[in-house]
C-alpha cells in the first residue's frame, strides 16, 4: 500500500455492526469516529447561508452504543459529570448534551484505540486538570 492509497480498517464494537473508518497508508483518519457515531453536528453550508443540524447519515447502532455509554459515565466520573453539565447549564436538553459527552468520549475510545492502550483516569488530561482546579 503506497501513501496515496486509501484502505478500510474496521472496528468491532459492543454492538454486533461494524464501525468503518476511512484512513491513510499511515493510519490518519480521514473520516472522524465522532462523524461515523453521529454524533458530531452535520453543517451544510451554500453562499452566505450555513446550517448546523443533527447527523441522520451515520451508524445508529454505534450511535446507540456510544451514547449509552455516555449517558451512563457521567454518573461515575467526574471529568464526563463536568462536560456534561455544561451544555445543561447553557440550556441544552438531555439527549443534546449526551450526545456533546458521546462526541469527547468518542476522542479518548479513539485515542485508546490508535494507541493500544485502555483508558487510564490517571492519563486522562481533561480529568487531572479538573481535580488540580478542585484542590
Amino acid at each position: 500500500m503506497n501513501d496515496s492509497t486509501i484502505g478500510y480498517a474496521g472496528v468491532h464494537w459492543a454492538m454486533d455492526g461494524p464501525a468503518v473508518c476511512v484512513v491513510n497508508a499511515q493510519g490518519t483518519p480521514l473520516v472522524p469516529l465522532c462523524c461515523l457515531a453521529g454524533v458530531a453536528p452535520s453543517t451544510r453550508a451554500s453562499g452566505r447561508h450555513r446550517v448546523i443540524t443533527f447527523r441522520w447519515a451515520s451508524d445508529t447502532k454505534l450511535r446507540e452504543a456510544i451514547c449509552d455509554f455516555a449517558g451512563d459515565s457521567w454518573r461515575g466520573n467526574e471529568w464526563a459529570a463536568h462536560r456534561y453539565r455544561q451544555p445543561r447549564a447553557s440550556g441544552k436538553a438531555h439527549p443534546h448534551a449526551e450526545h456533546i459527552l458521546a462526541r469527547s468520549w468518542t476522542h479518548i475510545i479513539w485515542r485508546c484505540w490508535q494507541d493500544n492502550t485502555p483508558y487510564d483516569p490517571a492519563r486522562h488530561g481533561g480529568l487531572q486538570r479538573l481535580k488540580d482546579e478542585a484542590a
